[in-house]
């Protein structure tokens, strides 16, 4: 991503979700991670992008016979619950990994008082 894209991106104030910096391949989950880095280099700002999280993929019947079923094939109800149920959990679980999202923010670290 050039600068022209990035900022072409929508812009939202910094909220502490993870991010990306936006010319480079680091990824941070919390604040105290961009302080970190931001601290590391010993540069005082950092351009990034909000991630979007990646859910696990749910599942339906087709996936689970192949699609090979036979044409009058009729799952029992009970199949079709667990299913659902499953799914229902696949939803409630966590991210499990972060992608490049599509609305970027900036870092600043705040001066302190001396």
């Amino acid at each position: 991503m050039d600068i022209n894209e990035y900022n072409k991106l929508r812009f939202k104030e910094y909220d502490g979700a993870p991010t990306f910096a936006a010319f480079g391949d680091q990824f941070f989950m919390t604040e105290d991670e961009i302080v970190d880095f931001l601290m590391d280099e010993e540069v005082g700002e950092i351009e990034l992008i909000y991630g979007s999280p990646m859910g696990y993929n749910t599942i339906d019947l087709d996936d689970l016979t192949g699609g090979e079923a036979h044409d009058d094939f009729e799952p029992s109800w009970e199949l079709l619950k667990k299913i659902e149920e499953f799914n229902k959990y696949l939803e409630s679980l966590e991210p499990h990994s972060w992608e490049l999202g599509k609305v970027r923010t900036k870092y600043r670290i705040k001066p302190t008082i001396q």
